[in-house]
């Protein structure tokens, strides 16, 4: 049989054996890198390499060993992994990882869902995982002595949670809280410290991540003291439509209040402005872009700048 039809062959074996199977090729930093995915009832498997034909055999050895130990049985490796396709591929960042880094810290990761309202970090306390969402978002909050709080920045797919653990800190200067409710992957800051450690490529890619999120930072701070509040509320939902990948958003008036460090009021009366001008669409605790275009044009400079500044500066890191 020829090698090219290695791939084809493996496929129609599992195919046959009552699996549900997929493929599709992911554009990594060090070169493509096929994803092969098979469903057969409850039972899922998940495997990857840089060469077509040796995922699809793969994924033949596993639904091989899932036979013969019967289907009440799962391995230690389809546990570890999330179901269908691994979300891995879904957080920008790791999809960064030069292919070595990749094969090594890919195992180690762990599927999580993070629901609105949890709390990952609390400011001041020692930071015993990491998270790289792949859907939904987390706000980084500061929190005053009286109460008050307000956004720092918000973090989804295209960052992590938690990344001054490269370095070297062991405490969190931020709130983190779950904002929008999605997936991520988490990892011990142990381990990805000792990582940092050891690899050059993995820690210059994280101190690039950093530079990159204090930057945001310092626009954030700056558009809250400067502009509008209809542009700052503008921005904020542009850039949660952008990591959410959708047009309807699960937000109140009162957490985007809390976003942005104004009155519930104010919210309201910009919310309202957009609906009337036919912008949004609002249902209790659902905000909906109808025309996203003018959402951008109600936005201040901040929105662009930042997502000009994130696609530029992450090419090189």
């Amino acid at each position: 049989m020829s090698h090219s039809r290695t791939f084809e062959a493996c496929a129609t074996r599992l195919q046959q054996a009552g699996w549900e199977v997929s493929d599709r090729c992911l554009n990594m930093s060090s070169g493509p890198l096929w994803c092969v995915t098979g469903q057969r009832g409850r039972q899922r498997i998940h495997c990857t390499d840089a060469d077509r034909e040796s995922a699809w055999q793969e994924a033949l050895n596993r639904a091989a060993t899932i036979e013969s130990r019967g289907d009440g049985h799962k391995t230690e490796d389809h546990a570890r992994r999330a179901p269908k396709t691994h979300p891995f591929f879904e957080n920008e960042l790791l999809r960064r990882l030069p292919m070595a880094d990749f094969q090594a810290i890919f195992p180690l990761l762990r599927h999580t869902t993070i629901k609105a309202g949890q709390t990952l970090y609390d400011m001041g306390r020692a930071v015993e995982e990491v998270y790289f969402p792949t859907t939904g978002l987390v706000s980084c909050m500061v929190l005053m002595e009286d109460g008050r709080q307000m956004e720092a920045v918000g973090i989804g797919r295209e960052g992590m949670i938690g990344a001054t653990v490269a370095l070297e800190t062991t405490h969190s200067a931020f709130q983190a809280i779950v904002q929008i409710g999605g997936e991520a992957l988490r990892l011990e800051a142990a381990v990805l410290r000792s990582f940092c450690r050891q690899n050059g490529a993995l820690r210059r890619l994280l101190l690039g991540y950093n530079s990159t999120l204090l930057t945001q930072v310092a626009q954030i701070a700056a558009c809250n003291g400067l502009h509008p509040i209809q542009q700052r509320c503008s921005r904020w939902l542009l850039q949660t439509l952008d990591r959410c990948d959708t047009a309807e958003l699960q937000v109140t008036h009162e957490t985007l209040a809390t976003m942005l460090g104004v009155r519930r009021a104010s919210v309201t009366d910009v919310f309202a402005a957009l609906q009337e001008q036919g912008v949004l669409l609002l249902r209790r605790g659902h905000v909906t872009v109808l025309h996203r275009d003018r959402l951008e044009r109600a936005a201040c400079e901040c929105y662009r700048t930042m997502r000009q500044g994130f696609a530029h500066t992450s090419t090189s890191f």
